[in-house]
């Protein structure tokens, strides 16, 4: 009740860049229709930027596949690479969906409404209808005061969590420019992206484990028959999931940069997102 009477200071809070005639609807209502605004036009270099890190993102997925498949080929030809199709295939389609409440209440997060957080509300619908969202993401409060904010869930059923310390320690355009961020993400789909590179990376380990492991029990056979030590396959098993680990943490930094390039799309202030930043990038130096 503490944390949840401090956090109601925030709802006096006066959104600069929310037109005064826009009204708050339903979290859950239509994202299309009347008082929809059109998008700012970003710059040509940025444009240019937006489009480069979406063919990065492209090439840097596509080669965490390729390295997974490559990897199936090496251990065991035509049949290692059934071995990457069938589990692959089965984990993005069987596998459940995690919903953003439950994230959320592993998070220990509170789930906040129209009526508790009314100009935090005010500027996701703005934000979700310029990001043309079918939804309004929830918001959801973390009493923390480390400073942080994340998404969960796809365009049909969202959430946006921020913590007590982004909320005092940010001015309402820099919550604006951070609430711009996580909605771009959405928009994106990045959540489903960085899903499916953590899959691809889970069975390139996989592989490599199993190839470690079928090495391992072989070698009395090549010891016996004067076989040296396949020095080079052994490399290619160790050095092919980590290089499959930093292509995964490039993609993730490469949808960051895509998400604030969305926020400046949605917001048309890049100033304020800036110093959001530069604010939490601060404090978690500290």
């Amino acid at each position: 009740m503490r944390s949840m009477k401090k956090h109601n200071r925030h709802n006096s809070l006066q959104y600069p860049v929310v037109p005064r005639n826009y009204h708050l609807e339903t979290p859950h209502a239509s994202a299309t229709g009347r008082g929809m605004i059109p998008s700012e036009k970003l710059p040509i270099h940025l444009w240019f930027h937006h489009i480069v890190n979406g063919i990065q993102s492209l090439l840097l997925l596509g080669s965490m596949g390729a390295l997974m498949a490559f990897l199936g080929w090496v251990i065991a030809g035509a049949t290692g690479l059934l071995w990457v199709l069938i589990p692959g295939m089965a984990l993005l389609l069987f596998t459940p969906k995690i919903s953003p409440k439950l994230v959320m209440q592993l998070h220990k997060a509170q789930p906040l409404f129209p009526e508790n957080a009314p100009n935090l509300y005010r500027m996701v619908g703005y934000l979700a209808k310029k990001a043309e969202l079918p939804t309004i993401p929830q918001i959801y409060y973390i009493p923390s005061q480390v400073m942080n904010a994340f998404a969960v869930g796809n365009r049909q059923n969202c959430a946006i969590a921020l913590t007590e310390g982004t909320l005092s320690a940010l001015n309402p355009r820099e919550i604006t420019g951070v609430l711009a961020h996580e909605v771009a993400h959405i928009q994106n789909n990045d959540l489903w992206i960085m899903s499916l590179s953590s899959v691809v990376q889970r069975i390139t380990q996989f592989l490599s484990s199993v190839g470690l492991f079928l090495l391992l029990i072989n070698i009395p056979l090549l010891w016996m028959h004067n076989y040296g030590i396949p020095w080079l396959f052994i490399g290619i098993l160790v050095a092919i999931p980590w290089l499959s680990i930093l292509m995964q943490f490039a993609l993730s930094r490469t949808r960051e940069f895509h998400a604030d390039l969305g926020a400046v799309r949605l917001t048309g202030d890049a100033r304020g997102l800036a110093s959001a930043l530069d604010k939490i990038q601060r404090t978690a130096k500290l």
